[in-house]
């Protein structure tokens, strides 16, 4: 959801317009076409008077301003750079408070399950790239020391590290869980997340759920490097091309 982005985008277009159709490639443009519907209707209600109305309305009469709240910082967990948004891990604790205290009824209704599927894939997310950019910066400095301990080393033990995004995981909890609302969602709208578990037709139609565990560093491109080096004579060349990689950190 971008309500905020979708009714800039509204208002900058409407002196070019003569009405519209509030057309959308599927249930995960839900709140983004209620925002250009409200706003078409009214193009001065208030961005929060619409989200209001649309928990209260679809959601549950309790949860009007915090489901509301939940939306807008859902918008605010895609501004700027993931690894410095702090703003991410609460809005993942805002919609945990709701769902802890909501209902069965309110668990099953499917706007409110992407809501959580969204606020605990972004938290996730931030925790991986935390995690991975840390495990890049280890190996960086590994690789540092490669004259000391010899280039193939240096190599295997940068490997390692790197590889800990695989071995040791981290907010596997958090994974679990968007796991769980993505089979949630299927149940309750059939909503294709994976290729292979939803028979969604591609990955970039919306399959978002097969890209959950790709890597936040540069891992891939790192590793096609070493296997290059690796494969160079004498040592001063391996050398060099290590050298030539943490030149470029």
């Amino acid at each position: 959801p971008r309500p905020r982005g979708y009714a800039k985008i509204f208002r900058d277009l409407q002196q070019y317009s003569f009405g519209f159709i509030t057309y959308s490639e599927g249930c995960n443009d839900d709140v983004n076409k209620i925002i250009w519907s409200c706003l078409g209707w009214d193009p001065e209600m208030k961005v929060e008077d619409i989200l209001k109305e649309y928990s209260r309305y679809f959601i549950s009469a309790r949860y009007e301003q915090k489901f509301a709240q939940g939306l807008l910082a859902l918008e605010k967990n895609w501004e700027g750079p993931l690894l410095t948004n702090e703003d991410v891990f609460e809005t993942l604790k805002l919609f945990q408070s709701m769902e802890k205290d909501a209902t069965p009824q309110e668990l099953l209704n499917w706007r409110f399950q992407q809501g959580l599927y969204r606020a605990y894939y972004d938290a996730y997310l931030r925790h991986r790239l935390i995690y991975e950019t840390e495990l890049e910066r280890q190996a960086m400095d590994i690789l540092k020391t490669a004259e000391q301990i010899g280039s193939l080393a240096a190599l295997e033990k940068a490997d390692g590290i790197l590889d800990k995004a695989v071995t040791q995981k981290v907010a596997t909890d958090l994974r679990a869980r968007v796991f769980e609302l993505a089979e949630a969602l299927f149940e309750s709208i059939q909503i294709q997340l994976s290729v292979e578990k939803y028979q969604a037709k591609e990955v970039s139609r919306g399959a978002n759920l097969d890209e959950i565990d790709k890597p936040l560093n540069r891992k891939r491109d790192l590793k096609r490097r070493f296997d290059k080096i690796r494969r160079l004579r004498p040592e001063k060349e391996r050398l060099d091309a290590i050298a030539e990689i943490v030149g470029q950190i």
